[in-house]
């Protein structure tokens, strides 16, 4: 039972397809440990592939290493969307709520909203500018069309 005591324990359990998960001896120790156990797998349950190896002509340290081998990228696979996860959750907690979150509270309470889409808005000068490519295309599209049409 130590074994499972940390929180953040990663407990793997490799079992043949063939076996029933739900009533496997490991869930029954993990149904002792804690009753709800079988709902919190459900969530976190990894598959990592089907296949079959042909054990027959191997040698009993070669099928245990095989076994090691299996086992081992199945852990990995299972650290590597922990770690995944846990990236993810860094990044929103830092960016959004230490960073984002704050600084619009600060902005939002040091400013009107008058101020900040007077802030927002283009300026006067490139509003001109912007309308004065509209009319220019304009007068390039109607001297297209006339020309067209003759």
């Amino acid at each position: 039972m130590r074994y499972i005591e940390p929180p953040t324990a990663i407990i793997l359990h490799v079992i043949p397809s063939s076996v029933d998960f739900t009533t496997s001896e490991s869930m029954k120790i993990s149904k002792e440990y804690d009753p709800n156990a079988i709902d919190k797998t459900a969530k976190s349950n990894v598959i990592v592939n089907d296949f079959e190896i042909n054990v027959a002509g191997l040698s009993n340290e070669y099928q245990a290493a095989l076994d090691v081998q299996i086992a081992i990228s199945a852990y990995c696979r299972v650290v590597q969307k922990r770690v995944a996860d846990e990236i993810a959750q860094l990044c929103h907690y830092w960016l959004i709520t230490r960073c984002a979150l704050v600084m619009d509270a600060k902005f939002s309470s040091a400013f009107t909203s008058a101020v900040l889409f007077e802030w927002m808005r283009e300026p006067f000068d490139q509003q001109q500018k912007r309308e004065n490519l509209k009319r220019s295309i304009l007068a390039i599209e109607r001297a297209l069309m006339t020309g067209q049409s003759v």
